[in-house]
């Protein structure tokens, strides 16, 4: 005859198997939900725990930068910068698209690079893939609930490795491609 105290061990036993294989089993489906990869952090490149979940406003722009989890600059965020281009003896304009790439931040340089941008333009018949490299530094504020920064794009690297400035020209398409001034945002540290 089975004693309740005994009875009473088998069933906390098999709650607690039948729980533990419940949890095993959800656990590998939500392996192959794309929402539970998503959330999963990738270890920070250089600096980037600095940067890691914030939200910058370009101030001139009404649009956002905003760091993700995984290195990248979320796609929500509008991130775009806006540039003047030399090309082919003229001022153009265009578009650094920041949405998607990988970020990596040098606190001791105040260097920020963006691998992976997306050069646009209307004198390109598609976009073209860059390296952006860029200063981000704090800024004094007159306001104390408001951090600001500058970012200044000193560059950007062309597919083929060759870097593109204001003061260092390339061919590209067989015309001379630069930056015509070198463009300054105003950001503020946006918090929710």
């Amino acid at each position: 005859m089975m004693t309740p105290t005994r009875h009473i061990l088998q069933i906390i036993l098999f709650i607690s198997a039948l729980s533990a294989g419940l949890q095993s089993c959800f656990k590998r489906e939500l392996e192959h939900e794309e929402n539970y990869i998503n959330i999963k952090q990738d270890p920070s490149i250089a600096d980037n725990e600095v940067l890691r979940f914030r939200t910058f406003k370009l101030d001139d722009y009404d649009r956002y930068i905003i760091f993700g989890n995984n290195n990248e600059v979320s796609i929500d965020g509008t991130a775009q910068l806006p540039l003047l281009l030399y090309y082919d003896g003229q001022n153009r304009s265009a578009t650094v698209d920041l949405g998607g790439c990988i970020y990596e931040y040098q606190t001791q340089l105040d260097k920020l690079t963006f691998r992976g941008a997306l050069l646009r333009s209307p004198i390109f018949t598609e976009p073209i893939v860059i390296d952006a490299e860029t200063l981000l530094k704090r800024q004094g504020s007159t306001s104390q609930s408001q951090d600001r920064f500058i970012l200044r794009l000193k560059a950007f690297t062309l597919p083929d490795g060759k870097r593109v400035s204001v003061d260092e020209r390339q061919s590209y398409l067989d015309k001379p491609l630069g930056i015509s001034i070198e463009p300054l945002y105003h950001l503020t540290y946006y918090r929710n």
